[in-house]
């Protein structure tokens, strides 16, 4: 059988892969290769200012096992090797898994609740995400150690199914990752749409909280979770100078969820997701620029929502993306 055939063979490659450094890039890699080795001998000399090759600096798409006296660094994700001298990552070939970096805006849901930290589902990861009580923003954004009473009390933040948007603090030599919501832009989702992409179709960007067509608020996750929502409402002018920021966000935040999506709303933000399905599904980089033209084309051609995921609909609304610059 070929796919017996091509397993052994990676079998087999990763057996085989016992060389110190990997000597250039465009290597080709699959999950548990091992792409360098260092042992304390050649980590103590790199250290004393050797010459040796021991030593290394682990970059994204890899993670430090030990192995006796041995420190072995291994491919987490399918790719090409790409190293600048002592720092050696992976580039995935089709990254349809979510690699974290610092500093990510991310969407994910969560699975439990634990003594002093939530466990969030982060799609596209195969490892669940630590969000501490210690990365929360308390109630009227106070700045003081969390007590016993916070974490008896931390389903009355997030609960068990909740979405959340967060943000990356730390990624652990597993991979793993360590979550924070300290921004008053972060928080729990209410209200709104969860459209779901391929991580590889969303591009990191600067700003990753977008205001589109003016009244919604899209957060673009770069784990491939997509938020929509209606834009929050603007705070009274007599309450920016008296009460503190803090407030008045978590003010609006439950004004956005206690009222209703007007009917105008709704068919906007459903627009809009399919506007992100169109580009899903012929498989182009989803964006905000790109999202809103085809939300716009669509408009423009009067094509009901309904009709808008049918294939010879799509292909009409992403034809600027084939036209010949």
């Amino acid at each position: 059988d070929t796919s017996l055939l091509f397993f052994l063979s990676l079998q087999k490659s990763i057996t085989m892969a016992t060389t110190t450094v990997v000597s250039s890039s465009d290597y080709l890699v699959v999950p548990g290769q091992v792409i360098a080795t260092s042992s304390e001998e050649e980590e103590q000399h790199a250290g004393e200012g050797g010459s040796g090759s021991g030593g290394f600096l682990r970059g994204h798409g890899t993670y430090v096992e030990q192995v006796k006296d041995e420190s072995r660094l291994v491919a987490s994700v399918a790719g090409t090797v790409e190293r600048v001298n002592k720092l050696i990552s992976v580039i995935p070939v089709a990254p349809q898994t979510y690699v974290g970096h610092v500093g990510d805006l991310i969407v994910g849901r969560i699975a439990a609740v634990g003594p002093t930290r939530w466990r969030v589902t982060v799609a596209g990861s195969s490892k669940p995400a630590q969000l501490p009580l210690s990365g929360v923003h308390l109630p009227g954004g106070v700045q003081r150690v969390r007590t016993a009473q916070d974490a008896r009390d931390m389903r009355q933040f997030f609960a068990e199914g909740d979405l959340v948007s967060a943000e990356v603090h730390n990624v652990q030599k597993d991979g793993s990752l360590v979550l924070h919501t300290r921004s008053l832009r972060y928080g729990k989702l209410e209200n709104g749409c969860l459209k779901i992409c391929p991580p590889s179709l969303i591009p990191r960007r600067k700003n990753h909280y977008v205001v589109m067509m003016g009244h919604m608020d899209v957060l673009w996750g770069t784990n491939g979770y997509i938020w929509i929502q209606r834009k929050l409402p603007e705070a009274p002018q007599q309450d920016n100078k008296e009460a503190p920021l803090a407030d008045i966000q978590e003010k609006l935040r439950n004004q956005h969820a206690n009222e209703p999506v007007l009917t105008e709303e709704r068919q906007a933000i459903a627009r809009l997701g399919n506007a992100i399905d169109c580009l899903k599904m012929i498989y182009a980089m989803v964006t905000p620029e790109s999202v809103e033209k085809v939300y716009r084309e669509s408009i423009h051609q009067q094509v009901p929502i309904q009709d808008m995921l049918r294939p010879d609909v799509v292909v009409s609304l992403t034809a600027f993306l084939r036209e010949k610059k």
